[in-house]
């Protein structure tokens, strides 16, 4: 589907895709929209007076390829700006709260060094990025060759995220772009909550640096600690 196609459009043409559909779905993503749109042009109309370069985007999956949607303010409309998103299988850059540093066991302390070495063939060492914001570092994730960490540490072994309404549902949108993600020894998709707030840790991102990551955490990679880091102005 071509860019610059509406969402509305596209989620009746996705309907149109499989006849033995009944609609139920396509309605109630419609409601949502709708609801969206409302709560969103709300608050950017007043957002705009500030910020001109304010920028909202939707992305959107049902389990046959990852898609991303631009609002367009002056139609009201999201707008087909990235189809079929893909992931590459390794990234450029990587996104650490290294403040938290020592007080990450002792295989993510060597994954962050990892990134720090000089090595041609896996294009290290990588640029180090600090956004501060998940949400901005998972925008990184699909579209700039990214992984994203955000790790246990000795004071929050579980982290802070929660894996049902925030770790899971990013997940499944890089999953379905060809990315990987784990909660360090296994990948994210395969936890099986037994609580409803239940917390993870979570890396996102490059389907080879995640698969690097595991590897740390069973012992078969270790690492020496490199001085220095490279900041990128992304």
């Amino acid at each position: 589907m071509r860019n610059g196609t509406t969402l509305t459009r596209f989620i009746i043409e996705e309907e149109c895709r499989h006849p033995e559909a009944t609609g139920e779905f396509t309605g109630l993503l419609t409601d949502l929209l709708t609801d969206l749109l409302t709560d969103l042009l709300t608050d950017l109309l007043t957002d705009l007076l500030t910020d001109l370069a304010s920028e909202e985007m939707l992305v959107y999956t049902t389990g046959s390829g990852t898609h991303g949607f631009i609002l367009d303010l002056t139609i009201g409309e999201f707008l087909l700006s990235h189809g079929q998103i893909e992931i590459p299988k390794r990234g450029r850059y990587y996104s650490a709260n290294e403040g938290n540093y020592r007080r990450s066991d002792e295989p993510v302390r060597h994954y962050i060094d990892y990134f720090k070495e000089d090595e041609e063939t896996t294009g290290r060492p990588y640029a180090a990025v600090d956004t501060g914001s998940l949400v901005a570092a998972f925008y990184r994730n699909l579209l700039k060759s990214y992984i994203f960490l955000y790790p246990g540490d000795t004071q929050s072994p579980s982290s802070k995220l929660r894996l049902l309404y925030q770790a899971s549902p990013l997940a499944f949108l890089v999953a379905q772009a060809g990315g990987g993600t784990s909660e360090e020894s296994q990948p994210l998709m395969k936890l099986q909550a037994t609580e409803l707030h239940q917390r993870t840790p979570l890396f996102i991102g490059s389907m080879d640096d995640v698969e690097t990551l595991v590897e740390f955490a069973a012992g078969k990679r270790t690492q020496k600690r490199v001085e220095g880091v490279r900041v990128s102005p992304v």
